[in-house]
């Protein structure tokens, strides 16, 4: 009910000043242009001309990104969203609708009023338009009103169209009552190609210029497509307590035209109250007066447009929902959506960040009614009319972003003191890729338990999160990403494991800052034992809070990494070979193992002359370690693998930086 209530506020806002919502309320249910499939998308404009029919073609728009002021230009409000609604609007991504269905509905004696317009499409419809025949042909039963008239492109001047006769012929012949339209459509479609150099599937839109006027934003049609999105859902209604606002007005339960707010099933009687279904059944589960019902309308598509981001590999619509009074109103509203997308996007990504903190000055004022919203984060997928909710984040206060960010800007300083410059950065974006999202939406699902975690703070289970993490190295020494979203790194697969090992670790260290790390590993803290390893080693282990079973490992897989280095010298050409690693079972490993493989090490360093002085200290304190604490262990066989793999990228990624710089 809260999002609810902020998408509310947000349309009450958008509607506040109008005049005349039937006139200005069309411009804010403007729907999202698709991305071109191409390097470019064009609005393609149908000029008629019916003093001396014709048709002659123009671009109306052109570019690279979709934008909203394209789809207001041309009010593009989408199409009807019931899969049998006549098509009606006058800019549609599909010419099939305009070149036969839109104007024969638009001008029937239930649609568009008497007024300017529809003298000009009636007109339209007597000089372009032929009739393929009645309904009482058995060709066109059922939905014969649909594909009956279809533009005379003869008539209108292209000479490759087929004349009327012979298109009629083509549709008795065929016995397809959808060929006559594919036909013409076809025909139009070739002469765009062949004047504008425009191929079909380049075109996002199409629009109607009819004798110099663009009529798809002639206020008659404005005051139409109000009429089609919110006054016919209130057509018969029965006058009721609207759920939203609690008043007593008249009410409908049909929220079939919102695309977020489908508040619950209304094509399945099973699910209405009662069984009752559209008597009353749907009426007594939620009701909606018309104030609110519009307020909705226009919140929802605000929220659509200025308010979906990215995240987790799905859309997110960032919903505030304000429990004081921000002021918001229609001339703030726009900067609101900047700061509540900005808020987000600076901890998702880098990019974000900085684009935020360039344009901090302007978001003051909201930074200090920071305690009057909270953030609402609803993950959802479009699939054709339907939408898919995958997850809703509810109640997250401004400050626990600004914690996230707080502590990530840590966890990065630390990185780059110990490891130098890397991908270390742990925003949101890239947290994800710390997982094993499996293609598909269950996975993604999964993953999603993570963030809300991070958003509200519950606590992650460290065994949990290292079971996760032992999977993803596994896919990279296996090099096996076909299952997984992860994708084939640029260089080699065992540095990208090694990178991601590190990431991993902090991650760890990230949610153990933000007191979200449940994990008993700070129960006994470290023995005094690490004195004798080298400084940054030992500021390493105490940095991290690894007890004496978890450092022994480190230092082992520490080792592993000094022989896997030694033995990655010596491979011949680009084919980097690391014979040590196969000594590790990536599925897990017991103590007893972990306790032959400290033994077995001793023989490789002293076989690859790794075994100095230096790397003797490292040994000599992960036997004292693993024998103190054998008794107590306390650890997985799977968190025995973390911990080594986590040593091993430790060394490595250290001897790879000090190769770089030249040591």
């Amino acid at each position: 009910m809260k999002v609810i209530r902020g998408i509310k506020a947000i349309g009450e806002a958008i509607i506040e000043d109008m005049e005349d919502p039937r006139l200005d309320l069309a411009r804010f249910l403007i729907e999202d242009l698709s991305k071109p499939r191409g390097e470019k998308g064009y609005v393609v404009i149908l000029k008629i001309n019916t003093d001396r029919p014709s048709l002659s073609l123009d671009i109306g728009s052109e570019f690279s990104e979709p934008s909203l002021e394209i789809g207001a230009k041309f009010l593009w409000v989408g199409k009807p969203t019931g899969a049998n609604d006549d098509q009606d609007r006058l800019t549609t991504d599909k010419v099939e609708y305009l070149i036969s269905q839109t104007i024969p509905n638009l001008i029937r004696e239930d649609r568009l009023e008497g007024g300017e317009l529809r003298s000009l499409l009636e007109k339209t419809f007597h000089t372009i338009f032929f009739d393929l025949g009645d309904g009482e042909s058995s060709l066109f039963k059922g939905q014969h009103r649909r594909y009956r008239y279809i533009w005379d492109l003869k008539g209108l001047g292209i000479e490759d169209a087929p004349e009327p006769k012979e298109l009629k012929e083509i549709v008795q012949e065929s016995g397809d009552r959808k060929r006559g339209v594919k036909e013409v459509a076809k025909v139009l479609k070739n002469e765009i190609k062949s004047q504008l150099d425009i191929k079909p599937d380049d075109i996002s839109l199409y629009t109607l210029e009819i004798d110099g006027e663009l009529v798809a934003q002639h206020p008659d049609y404005r005051k139409y497509i109000f009429k089609r999105l919110v006054d016919d859902r209130f057509v018969n209604a029965e006058e009721g307590i609207c759920h939203i606002c609690g008043g007593k007005k008249v009410v409908t339960w049909n929220t079939k035209q919102f695309k977020l707010l489908k508040f619950y099933i209304t094509d399945k009687i099973g699910f209405s109250s009662g069984l009752k279904g559209e008597r009353g059944g749907f009426l007594s589960t939620y009701r909606i007066c018309k104030d609110c019902y519009m307020a909705l309308l226009a919140g929802e598509n605000f929220v659509g447009n200025r308010l979906k981001s990215n995240l987790v590999l799905s859309d997110v619509y960032v919903i505030p929902s304000f429990h004081m009074d921000v002021g918001l109103n229609k001339d703030n509203l726009e900067v609101w959506a900047d700061y509540l997308q900005g808020s987000f996007g600076k901890v998702s990504s880098v990019d974000m960040w900085r684009k935020f903190q360039k344009e901090f000055k302007n978001y003051s004022e909201m930074e200090k009614n920071k305690s009057y919203f909270m953030f609402n984060f609803l993950f959802a997928s479009r699939q054709q009319a339907a939408v898919k909710i995958s997850k809703l984040i509810q109640d997250v206060p401004p400050s626990r972003l600004d914690l996230l960010m707080e502590e990530e800007g840590k966890i990065f300083e630390l990185a780059e003191r110990f490891f130098g410059e890397g991908p270390w950065s742990l925003k949101l974006n890239s947290i994800l890729y710390l997982f094993p999202v499996r293609k598909g939406a269950q996975s993604v699902r999964e993953v999603l338990e993570v963030y809300d975690a991070l958003f509200t703070g519950k606590p992650l289970s460290g065994a949990f999160l290292r079971r996760n993490f032992i999977e993803v190295a596994r896919m990279y020494h296996h090099e096996s990403f076909g299952a997984y979203i992860h994708r084939p790194p640029s260089d080699s697969a065992d540095i990208a494991m090694i990178r991601f090992l590190i990431q991993s670790q902090l991650f760890l260290k990230y949610l153990e800052g933000l007191g979200m790390l449940n994990d008993k590993r700070r129960d006994e803290p470290m023995s005094g034992i690490i004195q004798d390893l080298e400084p940054e080693l030992k500021e390493y282990l105490s940095e991290m809070g690894f007890d004496g079973p978890r450092s022994s490992l480190f230092l082992l897989g520490y080792l592993v990494g000094q022989v896997g280095n030694a033995q990655a010298s010596i491979s011949r050409g680009g084919n980097v070979k690391k014979p040590i690693l196969n000594k590790i079972n990536f599925m897990g490993m017991p103590f007893s193992k972990i306790m032959r493989l400290s033994n077995e090490i001793f023989e490789k360093l002293e076989q690859y002359g790794k075994l100095d002085g230096f790397n003797e200290v490292i040994f000599s304190v992960m036997k004292e370690l693993m024998d103190r604490y054998k008794d107590k262990w306390g650890l997985t066989p799977q968190d025995n693998v973390y911990y080594i793999l986590s040593g091993y990228a430790y060394a490595t990624r250290k001897a790879i930086t000090h190769k770089k710089e030249g040591g």
